[in-house]
């Protein structure tokens, strides 16, 4: 599985992180927003979506764009 992770960072510096619900699996850890890359999507495609479903916001750009396995450590 692929997944794609968007790092988002306003003006100030500051960078935008959620907290999962805590009902999901790894509840109430933190994370930055993105997720699973379906098997039709570009990684940019699957950002997006991931961002409008999670958080309701529009992408205006989005650049950078690296992609790792669900197994890959970092």
């Amino acid at each position: 599985m692929k997944i794609v992770i968007g790092f988002i960072e306003n003006s100030e510096g500051q960078i935008l992180v959620t907290r999962r619900a805590l009902n999901t699996p790894m509840g109430g850890y933190w994370e930055l927003p993105g997720g699973k890359i379906e098997a039709f999507e570009t990684p940019q495609a699957a950002l997006v979506r991931e961002i409008k479903e999670e958080l309701n916001l529009d992408v205006l750009s989005c650049e950078n764009i690296a992609v790792l396995e669900d197994n890959d450590t970092f």
